[in-house]
């Protein structure tokens, strides 16, 4: 069955198409129909586009069902007024014959998840990440109202003129409030149809930098819900905008207006604005914090050793599914493969593993040690990796002791596994394991460096490495290649790949270099790292224009004072320190009233940080030092200004 989408795209919505033949891996399926508009499966951001049976599932990822390595999901629909809480009790008893932990165990407890959002990886993955982001926004919402709030107070201070002698003329104090409604509704659509645009346009990048193994497919397309919200918030915003005039327009007196005596006023003004400017710095300031902590940790990460040398290594994924149709052929097959990839010109060694290192793919297993007794059944749970030969010389990991995984340990031969030092001093304490035995009959021969195998933030678990012919093949498995010594990595990975398709030219595979692997496993830190250093440099934009608007407005109002000081001697660094004063100090205001917040936004990212504590003084000390510098360098124009005023000029202006 096919997608809607996909008919359309790919067969122009031919209603014929019911009962042709398409080709899927290499594999005729027939086409039975087309499902419904919009639907895709249960995935949200990945939504399917062709539907096949389960029977067919072996196309897609090219293992056979009889392997067990399917991995499914299951769908539910209770009956009308049906009770999730027994129907999972039932299903739990379904399935317990399925259970993993074997017979006698209790069943596994089920529970069932509402199908009405779908599914969806990046939500699993980015869901609380998103929601501090979320948070910012809000921050950075706040000082943008509030840089409007002192425009919006400027320029009403400007129009008081203006006002006062439209009142004077016989305009009443409803027909202003009318024009600035006017003007306000105006000035809102504008803007609001402006971030519209914005909106539509910015919406598929953000979707782009989302961290994700494949595109995902999200539908941001502009709907009466997303314009209707515009227009509220736009619709507020005017009538807040008002409200404020009109409330600021009852307090004139037009008589003091026109006689020019707007001392008090303006004094109330420049009160009020300082108040704003200090809200936004705080804002900043926490908007500062959130992006620095995101930059530190995506720091330490990307510097965190990680136990393996991932410089000069690639990943090759290769799925032999439909090449060897005999599973008893799969070790010869990638052997043979092996051995061709490590002679190769260029490369200094190369292995196999079942799931690529840093992967999505993991193996568990219980193990049993003589002479540990298990607290609980955690103890007895391990990382199982099944490797080829010289799978650490190829990953670049160092064996400690004993030797590693060797061909001579075929699959007829002695069962031997290689142990981390995480797995040795969890269960021998300061005792050598090597040569001991685990389980039945398989012998320690060798402990490993510890390295962190799943992602940079996971330290290295309890780790055992087995021969992969000793266990279940799998059809679809990874290659670790190093490239040797003086070879670009680029021609080392093109050699390997002509040397596959010398070995076998219809087998598909993938190649990713080791460092690039790495870097997917912060994909998340970097996504939220670029989040927040572009709002907090929004947020630094807004607070520096906020800053230099009231202090360049200060300046012109205090021009004959400032003349008169140059007049009775005033020097250029004294006129510059008196502007600079107010600025500075109400930066620092603004970051005393900020730190508690930044507490509480370091406290809220704890999950998301790493390396850092929630109140990290260095963060917050290079946030407060941007900040002070940010605000003394939007004050530093009007000073200079100011410093150049020819106190003749002022004094005949007066």
């Amino acid at each position: 069955m096919l997608s809607e989408r996909f008919w359309r795209s790919r067969f122009n919505g031919d209603s014929g198409i019911v009962g042709s033949s398409l080709t899927v891996n290499g594999t005729s399926v027939t086409i039975i129909g087309v499902a419904g508009p919009r639907f895709g499966g249960m995935s949200i951001d990945r939504p399917a586009e062709i539907f096949l049976p389960m029977t067919l599932a072996h196309l897609l990822d090219g293992l056979p069902m009889a392997q067990g390595h399917l991995s499914v999901r299951v769908a539910v629909r209770l009956p009308e007024r049906g009770d999730p809480g027994v129907a999972a009790d039932r299903l739990s008893t379904l399935y317990a014959p399925l259970s993993p932990f074997g017979p006698g165990a209790p069943p596994p407890r089920l529970t069932l998840l509402p199908a009405l959002h779908g599914i969806s990886e990046a939500r699993s993955q980015l869901e609380n990440a998103l929601v501090v982001v979320l948070g910012l926004v809000g921050v950075l919402l706040l000082i943008a109202c509030a840089n409007v709030g002192n425009l919006l107070l400027s320029r009403f201070a400007s129009r008081q003129p203006e006002f006062a002698i439209r009142m004077a003329i016989g305009a009443g104090r409803r027909r202003v409030v009318q024009q600035l409604l006017v003007e306000s509704l105006l000035i809102s659509t504008l803007a609001s149809a402006l971030a519209l645009f914005v909106a539509m346009n910015a919406g598929a990048l953000l979707v782009h930098l989302i961290p994700s193994r494949t595109p995902l497919a999200l539908d941001l397309a502009l709907d009466a819900r997303l314009i209707g919200f515009t227009a509220a918030i736009a619709l507020l915003a005017a009538l807040l905008a008002v409200a404020a005039s009109a409330w600021r327009l009852a307090r004139i007196d037009g008589a003091a207006v026109l006689r020019a005596d707007t001392r008090t006023a303006a004094a109330g003004r420049r009160t009020l604005a300082h108040a704003l400017i200090v809200a936004q710095v705080a804002c900043s300031l926490l908007l500062l914090v959130g992006a620095g902590s995101m930059l530190r940790t995506l720091w330490n990460l990307t510097h965190l050793d990680p136990g393996f040398t991932a410089e000069g290594g690639f990943l090759v994924t290769v799925n032999a599914a439909g090449r060897v149709t005999d599973t008893a052929r799969l070790p010869v097959y990638y052997e043979s493969l092996r051995t061709r990839l490590a002679r190769t010109p260029g490369v200094a060694a190369a292995s196999l593993i079942q799931f690529p290192v840093m992967g999505d793919g993991a193996t568990t297993g219980t193990v049993d040690v003589p002479g540990f007794i298990p607290v609980s059944d955690d103890d007895r749970w391990c990382r199982v990796f099944q490797v080829g030969p010289d799978f650490f010389t190829s990953a670049g990991m160092s064996v400690l002791r004993g030797r590693g995984i060797e061909p001579r340990d075929t699959a007829s031969g002695e069962r031997v596994a290689v142990v981390n030092e995480s797995f040795a001093r969890f269960y021998f304490s300061d005792a050598d394991p090597v040569g001991q035995v685990l389980g039945k009959d398989m012998r320690i021969v060798g402990i490993v460096r510890d390295a962190r195998v799943d992602k940079l933030r996971d330290p290295a678990a309890r780790a055992i490495f087995v021969p992969y012919v000793q266990t279940r093949i799998r059809t679809a498995m990874t290659f670790v290649v190093r490239s040797a010594g003086g070879i670009a990595l680029p021609d080392a990975v093109a050699a390997a790949s002509a040397a596959i398709r010398d070995h076998d030219s219809a087998l598909p595979f993938q190649v990713m270099t080791l460092p690039d692997q790495v870097m997917r496993t912060v994909s998340r830190e970097r996504f939220l790292a670029a989040l927040t250093a572009t709002l907090s440099l929004l947020a630094l934009v807004l607070a520096c224009a906020g800053l230099y608007a009231l202090v360049s407005y200060s300046v012109s109002e205090r021009r004959s004072e400032i003349g008169i000081r140059v007049a009775l001697g005033a020097r250029r660094a004294d006129v510059i320190r008196l502007v600079l004063r107010q600025p500075v100090l109400t930066t620092a205001a603004g970051i005393v009233v900020g730190l508690p917040g930044a507490y509480l936004v370091m406290r809220t990212m704890e999950s998301l940080l790493f390396g850092i504590r929630p109140f990290d003084a260095l963060t917050l000390g290079v946030s407060a030092a941007v900040l002070l510098g940010v605000g003394a360098a939007a004050a530093l124009i009007p000073a200079h200004r100011a410093a150049s005023t020819d106190p003749q000029d002022c004094l005949r202006c007066r």
